[in-house]
Formats: structure tokens, C-alpha cells, sequence
């Protein structure tokens, strides 16, 4: 199993609520297995801002955030719905912009967009998803706020949020991005 060095991976995080060995195990139970890499972040980071752009969904609700199994299914009829009007307008999602090789990988994403499992989103749009391959492991990817491109962002969560705190991020998010700072703000809940 993979080790992630998670205390180097933010210059500044402020932690307000993390997820419990209970909520990931429930999670678990209703959705199949999570990886490891995101186990970990939920355990020790939580709800949050991540790299100043991204909301990463836990396997908890807070304040009006529905957690993890509601809102990744939330997000994948978002990007349903999204991809169904580009089918009936002739496009297939990845054929447009699509920075990384269009190749077997590529295909295979764009082909299985049920399967992926949405734990996120970008404050300017973009969602975020991963899917299980057929060893088990888990492949981490960036689909655009029209849908119309899948980029890859890593083998694990980590990758991922290590690659976009580099000039990566150009890669994975686009042309008009610097690379994020890397920073955690955590959310705070109402005390309604």
C-alpha cells in the first residue's frame, strides 16, 4: 500500500472538520471501496477549500453540502445531462480539447462516464471524478465545466493536488491557469 506524505502537501491549511473511521466506512458500504489516498485526506484535512479552487466532498454533510454520496451523484447527472446535449449535438465528450493523447486510456474514460465516482468540484466549474480500474487501483480526472474534455489528474487524490501546485496544472485544467498555492481552508459550519 502507498504511503502519502500529507504534511508537506499545503504551506497553510486551517482544519475546522475531518471525516471519522465510521463515516468512511458507511460511505464504503453505500458506494464501494474509496481509495486509500482519499481516505486519507478526509481523515486529516475534511471539508474544505483545497489549492484556493477546489471543494472536495467527504462521506459527511455540512450546513447545506450533502457530503460525498448526494452530491457526487448530483454532479453526475450535472455532467449527464451536459454530456447527453453534446451527444444530441453531434459531440462525444473528450473529442473536444482534450489535452491529453487521445488514446486507449482517453477512449475508455470518455466511453465509461457512469462509472466514475464525482467527489468534487472546481469554484469555476470543473468536476472532479475518479474511477476503479480493473486491478483495483484508482485513476484521479478533470472533466471541463461544458464537458467537453476528461484530462487526467493523477494515480491518487495526492498526485493530483501535488500536480496542480505545478505548472501541471496548465495540463490538467488548462492554458489559463498558474499554478494554485497550496493552501487548505477548512469550511465552517453554522452554528444554526
Amino acid at each position: 500500500m502507498p504511503t502519502y506524505d500529507l504534511a508537506s502537501l499545503f504551506e497553510q491549511s486551517s482544519v475546522t472538520r475531518t471525516a471519522t473511521d465510521e463515516e468512511i466506512a458507511e460511505a464504503e458500504r453505500q458506494i464501494g471501496a474509496l481509495p486509500e489516498c482519499y481516505k486519507r485526506f478526509a481523515a486529516t484535512f475534511g471539508y474544505g477549500t483545497t489549492n484556493n479552487l477546489f471543494i472536495i466532498e467527504m462521506p459527511f454533510g455540512m450546513d447545506a453540502n450533502s457530503g460525498l454520496i448526494a452530491r457526487g451523484d448530483m454532479l453526475r447527472d450535472q455532467v449527464r445531462w451536459l454530456v447527453d446535449g453534446h451527444c444530441e449535438d453531434g459531440l462525444e465528450i473528450g473529442e473536444e480539447d482534450c489535452l491529453e493523447p487521445y488514446d486507449e486510456e482517453s477512449r475508455d474514460v470518455a466511453a465509461f462516464v457512469d462509472r466514475l465516482q464525482f467527489f468534487g468540484k472546481s469554484v469555476n466549474g470543473e468536476y472532479l471524478c475518479w474511477r476503479a480500474t480493473d486491478d483495483g487501483m484508482f485513476r484521479f480526472h478533470v472533466i471541463d465545466r461544458a464537458c467537453l474534455s476528461i484530462r487526467y489528474g493523477g494515480a491518487s487524490l495526492i498526485d493530483f493536488i501535488r500536480a496542480s501546485q505545478t505548472d501541471a496544472v496548465k495540463t490538467m485544467l488548462g492554458m489559463g491557469y498558474e499554478r494554485l498555492p497550496r493552501t487548505f481552508e477548512g469550511a465552517y459550519q453554522s452554528l444554526s
